[in-house]
Order: C-alpha cells, then sequence, then structure tokens
C-alpha cells in the first residue's frame, strides 16, 4: 500500500565548490528516506574567520534559535552586536520557509553564512553549498582541500543536487502539508517540515518486523527505538484514514 522503499545511493564528498560533508546513519522505509545525522564540524578545529563564524553570537554555542528570528532582523545586521560573525547550518534550510514562514532569502540575509545542504531534502548523490563574503570563501576552499573535498570527476554530485534544486525543491512545500497529515493521523505532534524522528520503547529489531514497510527501520537511541519518517514519494498518496488504520494495525502488534 506504501509502495516501494526509497534507496539512497552511497554518498561521497562535496561537489566542486563546496565542503565535505560526514556520511550519517539511515533508516529508509516506505514514507521515504530518513533524513541524515550528520557529525559537526567543531569550530575549535577552524582558522581564522571560519572559526568565528562557526562560533557565531546570537546564543548558546552559537546557534540561532527560530524564536530569535523576529527580533534578529532588527538587531543591526549580521553580527553586529558582537563583531562575529553569524554563521547558519542550513542542512534544513530549504523547507525551514514554511515553519518560519519567512523567504529564503530573508533567513539567509540574517547572517554572514550559510551552509546548504544538496542531499538532505533536495535527494542530490552528495554535497553542499557554502555562500559568505569573499574572503571567507577563500578560506573555506583552502580548508576543503585539506579535509578532502576535492575529488575528481565531482560532476554526477553537481548534476543530481542541480536536479534536486529543479524537481524536489517545488514540491517541498506540498510534502510539509501532507506531513502534518501523516502526524495528525498517527496522534503525534504537528511538525514543522516533512521529516521528523519517531520514538517508542522496545526492542528495535522487533519494532522493525512489526513495522513492515509502514515506519521502516528502527534502531537504538539511549534507552528508546528511534525511526525517522521522510514524507515523500509514495507516502504523498496515503489519505489520512490509510495512515490512521496503518498506525492501528501496528499498534496492535505491540
Amino acid at each position: 500500500m506504501l509502495g516501494r522503499p526509497h534507496a539512497q545511493p552511497d554518498r561521497g564528498d562535496a561537489p566542486a565548490g563546496a565542503p565535505a560533508e560526514p556520511r550519517g546513519r539511515r533508516a529508509d522505509g516506505p514514507l521515504g528516506p530518513a533524513p541524515d545525522q550528520s557529525a559537526e564540524l567543531r569550530g575549535g578545529h577552524l582558522p581564522g574567520a571560519l572559526r568565528d563564524a562557526a562560533a557565531g553570537g546570537a546564543g548558546p554555542r552559537g546557534r540561532f534559535h527560530p524564536a530569535h528570528l523576529g527580533r534578529a532582523d532588527h538587531a543591526g545586521g549580521p553580527g553586529a552586536r558582537t563583531g562575529r560573525g553569524r554563521h547558519l547550518d542550513g542542512a534544513r534550510l530549504w523547507e525551514s520557509t514554511f515553519g518560519l514562514g519567512k523567504p529564503l532569502p530573508e533567513i539567509a540575509g540574517l547572517f554572514d553564512s550559510v551552509y546548504v545542504s544538496f542531499y538532505k531534502s533536495l535527494e542530490g548523490m552528495s554535497g553542499a553549498a557554502l555562500a559568505g563574503t569573499q574572503d571567507f570563501v577563500d578560506q573555506a576552499r583552502v580548508w576543503r582541500h585539506r579535509y578532502g573535498g576535492m575529488l575528481f570527476q565531482q560532476w554526477p554530485a553537481a548534476l543530481s543536487a542541480m536536479h534536486g534544486l529543479d524537481t524536489v525543491l517545488p514540491k517541498l512545500g506540498a510534502q510539509v502539508a501532507h506531513a502534518k497529515v501523516v502526524a495528525e493521523a498517527m496522534g503525534l505532534p504537528e511538525p514543522h517540515t516533512h521529516q521528523f524522528a519517531f520514538h517508542l520503547p522496545g526492542d528495535p529489531a522487533r519494532l522493525t518486523e512489526l513495522s513492515g514497510k509502514f515506519l521502516g527501520s528502527f534502531w537504538q537511541d539511549g534507552s528508546l527505538a528511534k525511526t525517522e519518517v521522510t514524507v515523500a514519494g509514495p507516502a504523498m498518496e496515503w489519505t489520512a484514514d490509510e495512515v490512521r488504520e496503518a498506525w492501528a494495525e501496528f499498534q496492535s502488534l505491540l
């Protein structure tokens, strides 16, 4: 009823012009590919402007919470209060517009530099883009090379990123809206994007077996079992009644 699981190819390094992204853990299910849990590159390992941008000035450890968005546009521009660069980890930037109710230029314009993924949400093979001042990008280009991000023949990754921008990005709004339908049918809080994590008590292997094609694979996350749901592809065809029925059947097996 859900259709085929959405398989993902292996990921290499980022396409030319972008720093490499570490590969994370995935659990694909028929609701689409689960988002990666990518490792973070800590600011303490970076020199100069890169370290300043990673440190940020908008909150604890440089993090910028969406709740700050309303008042940040009156703060005199990026980094104005601290003199340090403000960096946006925009791994989910594409779909953030729906939760924040702001267009991409307005969100990105609050920061001195912006990272955005091409394989998260856009379903590209790999890679990301890093935007900022010329000095910042010049330094990042050097460190991209030092961290192994200059693989030969990266045009397939760049091509898949361009394909995602043309064909996947326009669908995100509908996917976010349908994710709300799926979550409501399961009795879950309303998600802000088309992807959300889901925890249950129990053995991950048993939950995976019982879930079948409904929720995909579970794995251990602390004392709970976890799966990640992406509402895209075949999941867009599920009605609220079908989700509710599958969820009730799954619960009856627990």
